[in-house]
């Protein structure tokens, strides 16, 4: 069987849609790109001694202190000449926390997401 008639086929078809509707695909964007490296060095020096202070290892602490983890993040953010956008906050603190061992990324990722839940509830 020969593909060859369809293949015209289909590229005529392309070629005179083209034609009768033209369509433009415009995009605007901005894209900015930061190195946030030094924030996050910042950010995972503190992570290890705030951890340790507040969190003993039992995963019905880990929310608790995540919580106040995700706090110091946002204020050492809030210092930066330019701040850093909430959902990189989140991705370095799951980042830090199970780089350090102190906990599993999943159980990070869903006791985080179980304080995210409760500040939206609350506001």
């Amino acid at each position: 069987m020969s593909y060859i008639p369809a293949a015209v086929g289909i590229l005529i078809a392309i070629i005179a849609l083209r034609v009768l509707v033209p369509v433009s695909v415009r995009f605007a964007t901005q894209v900015e790109v930061r190195d946030s490296r030094p924030f996050a060095r910042a950010f995972d020096a503190r992570v290890v001694e705030f951890m340790r202070a507040n969190y003993s290892g039992d995963p019905a602490q880990l929310e608790g202190a995540l919580r106040g983890l995700l706090a110091l993040a946002r204020e050492m953010a809030r210092q930066q000449p330019e701040p850093l956008g909430d959902d990189v906050l989140q991705s370095l603190v799951v980042t830090a926390v199970a780089s350090h061992r102190i906990a599993k990324r999943g159980q990070v990722r869903s006791a985080l997401d179980a304080v995210l839940r409760a500040e939206r509830r609350a506001a």
